[in-house]
């Protein structure tokens, strides 16, 4: 893998490693074990899950049910802390903390609407209580000194909340000014920054692997560890294939690909600033922290396939070019819709009178998103279509074609950007059995043919 002379490692808990206290005793053992520098935590186990029904709640005239999900909140993170030696400072944080949420709140109960700025207020708050519990906890337990970072101080981004973009720049200058010598520990917030003016912003759901990976680059790390519940990246997902087995390694490019085209172990671009600065990413169980998978600069000449993704509650839209426009006028006022709404177009298909590609259903179901389509031109939804994608290196038609021929009920298909991913749309019914199939004819023999 690589060869940098720093010894710095970052490592990121998900919200299932914060879900008790024994689970984050688990992650403050593994901390000292692996010697980690930086700590990145995502929310408490649901409780971002929770402030958006909270959102829901307050701006649908539910304030009752609003004040119940907010107290059982509030008890969900004091039972956390029950077991702690000194819990009486950190426990009035923590109602400290819910009273600021139920202040933002009635606001927006009052006026019936929560701005995207209000939202990304809202959301900071689950990590905000994560790691004041955490960083109480893991004082208990070392003797090294533990230091509790904001990550408005230090994740600089722009001012497009619910979905920021980072100034790596910025980024680096503040995590410049930090001692990270092997005595410390500093914790931190993922999925949280802030703008020029110090108000708070998101990176988007998911956005605490891309904190780290932020921080990874910034600091120049050797290692950046991004720890879940489950023991790495598998070649399927094993709920839908029970021959499913743990990847030893991948390259940046393929788990990049997997994660963009449906696995939800990684967010997908967290490995973008791991590549920009050639940092190895050790994706593992913080419950068996022995295995995992590897991602790193990573070159196979051979052509093998390695992984299959799954892209549920897709639909496939095919578009007719009923105004008469010219092929490049039609199909490109199409892309331009589609980034508009940021659809992930897969499967796509061209020709002189239509495009055809499968869209998220949730976008596609839009008022506003049908609304302009058709101004584009008539079109046809397929419903209840699912995406496979088949992920792997020097993907080509020789090694596809000697399975392919054997699959059914595959209506369309399409290569990646890159030899590394093909996708197919099929239908939802027929997705399990498709790709238990794949898995037996390809990966069950180690993905060569």
């Amino acid at each position: 893998m690589n060869n940098k002379s720093s010894d710095i490692i970052i490592s990121k808990f998900g919200g299932s490693s914060m879900a008790s206290f024994q689970t984050m005793i688990n992650c403050a053992q593994l901390i000292q074990n692996q010697k980690s520098n930086i700590v990145v935590l995502s929310a408490v186990y649901s409780t971002t899950d929770t402030i958006l029904k909270l959102i829901d709640y307050a701006t649908t005239d539910k304030w009752s049910e609003c004040e119940k999900s907010l107290f059982a909140l509030k008890e969900m993170h004091l039972d956390i802390t029950f077991q702690l030696k000194d819990k009486a400072l950190i426990n009035q944080q923590i109602k400290d903390q819910i009273s600021k949420l139920m202040t933002i709140l009635k606001g927006i109960n009052l006026l019936k609407e929560c701005s995207t700025k209000a939202r990304d207020k809202l959301l900071s708050f689950g990590e905000n209580l994560s790691t004041l519990i955490f960083s109480e906890l893991l004082k208990e337990m070392s003797s090294s000194e533990v230091i509790l970072l904001d990550a408005k101080n230090f994740i600089k981004t722009d001012s497009f909340f619910g979905e920021a973009e980072p100034n790596t720049k910025q980024i680096k200058e503040a995590f410049n000014n930090l001692d990270l010598c092997q005595d410390k520990y500093f914790i931190i917030q993922g999925f949280i920054g802030s703008n020029e003016d110090g108000e708070t912003t998101t990176l988007g759901r998911g956005g605490s692997d891309y904190t780290a990976a932020l921080i990874a680059e910034a600091t120049n790390a050797k290692v950046l560890q991004i720890w879940t519940d489950v023991d790495g990246i598998s070649t399927t997902d094993p709920r839908q294939c029970s021959d499913a087995y743990r990847i030893d390694k991948l390259s940046y490019k393929e788990a990049s690909e997997l994660a963009f085209l449906g696995a939800k172990i990684l967010h997908p671009i967290c490995l973008i600033p791991a590549k920009r600065a050639k940092i190895d990413v050790f994706i593992g169980s913080s419950q068996v922290p022995s295995k995992g998978t590897w991602v790193g600069n990573i070159e196979d000449t051979n052509s093998r396939i390695k992984a299959i993704a799954l892209r549920q509650n897709q639909n496939y839209l095919i578009i007719n070019n009923s105004k008469i426009l010219k092929h490049s006028q039609f199909t490109q006022s199409i892309f331009t819709l589609c980034e508009k709404y940021k659809v992930q177009m897969d499967c796509l298909s061209l020709n002189e009178s239509s495009i055809s590609f499968s869209i998220d259903q949730k976008v596609f179901e839009s008022n506003s998103f049908q609304k302009e389509l058709r101004n584009h031109g008539e079109f046809i939804a397929l419903k209840n279509t699912e995406v496979i994608s088949i992920i792997g290196s020097n993907l080509n038609y020789k090694l596809l074609n000697s399975f392919m021929n054997q699959l059914d009920d595959v209506f369309a298909m399409s290569f990646g950007s890159s030899d590394c991913s093909v996708s197919f749309c099929v239908n939802k019914e027929n997705s399990t059995h498709l790709i238990n199939k794949i898995h037996t004819l390809t990966l069950n023999g180690q993905g060569s043919i």
